[in-house]
């Protein structure tokens, strides 16, 4: 298996080695659903929790706290929504990753994705007959400003259970969110490089090759949004944290791509032909 050389945490020190329980830090709506899709496939033979499953027994945190040291030392993933720091809980040596998302495109894609799937956003929207515009300037989606800095601002528990009520964002923290991408993250993808940011994660991680399928994709949302540049401007005031924060992690990206060099560069032209699982298996089928 390919291995890495990894920028590590353990405890609350840095150091060189071999990371052992890899984080995923999910943040909604940036292809999550996606990438735990193939964590699943990558790590099925290997312990590993999830938070917040979509599931009838989900793993809570009450749970996660409950494990021995030692047991939270055999998990080799953990995965989901969560605060950043679990790696504190771990003697063994662990690394982040995550995905963040154009802030506009995350914000239409749970617009969409709540039109069809039925919950507390559903009804606000179906209520007030909201437009995506409507949604856009609404004060729930208020709520959500700069939410991707403020997640990976949050470190909150509240008796044992991970606190999803952020802190409103402030001015100071784009630096700090900068400084914990560059000192916890390994990796931070960008939803739109997907298929270059996974074989990053391939080679970076020693995984077998991430074919996968989309999962819970917006089926409705369409290619050009339906908003006018005034509505995007003031919703790009709004969010300017989290654009910049975006940006940032984009750059960042783009330059460990680079890094990587041309024979990887082809890796993920090839792969981009042939990503689709359905396919490979169609292909398989007919040989």
């Amino acid at each position: 298996m390919e291995t890495n050389l990894l920028r590590i945490e353990k405890g609350d020190t840095e150091t060189e080695g071999l990371a052992t329980t890899v984080f995923f830090f999910h943040i909604h709506k940036t292809a999550g659903l996606t990438m735990r899709s193939i964590l699943k496939n990558q790590y099925r033979n290997k312990p590993y929790i999830i938070f917040n499953a979509d599931n009838k027994s989900p793993f809570t945190m009450n749970d996660y706290l409950a494990l021995s040291e030692a047991e939270r030392s055999k998990l080799k993933l953990v995965m989901g929504h969560m605060p950043l720091g679990l790696h504190r809980y771990h003697r063994n040596p662990c690394a982040y990753f995550a995905f963040l998302r154009n802030p506009l495109d995350r914000l239409a894609s749970l617009y969409y994705y709540s039109l069809q799937k039925q919950g507390p956003i559903h009804d606000e929207i179906e209520k007030y007959k909201m437009t995506l515009a409507d949604f856009l300037a609404s004060d729930f989606a208020h709520t959500l400003d700069n939410f991707q800095i403020r997640m990976i601002m949050n470190e909150k528990l509240l008796d044992n259970t991970i606190v999803y009520e952020l802190d409103p964002y402030e001015s100071w923290m784009l630096e700090s969110a900068k400084k914990r991408i560059e000192n916890h993250f390994l990796i931070v993808g960008i939803t739109e490089l997907f298929d270059e940011s996974i074989m990053l994660l391939h080679h970076t991680f020693g995984w077998s090759t991430p074919f996968y399928s989309k999962v819970n994709v917006s089926s409705s949302k369409p290619e050009v949004l339906p908003v006018t540049m005034s509505d995007i401007q003031a919703f790009t005031d709004r969010n300017e944290a989290d654009y910049k924060l975006y940006e940032f992690a984009l750059v960042r990206l783009k330059l460990q791509l680079l890094m990587m060099g041309e024979d990887f560069a082809q890796a993920v032209r090839a792969f981009k032909i042939f990503k689709d699982s359905n396919l490979i298996a169609s292909l398989s089928a007919k040989t």
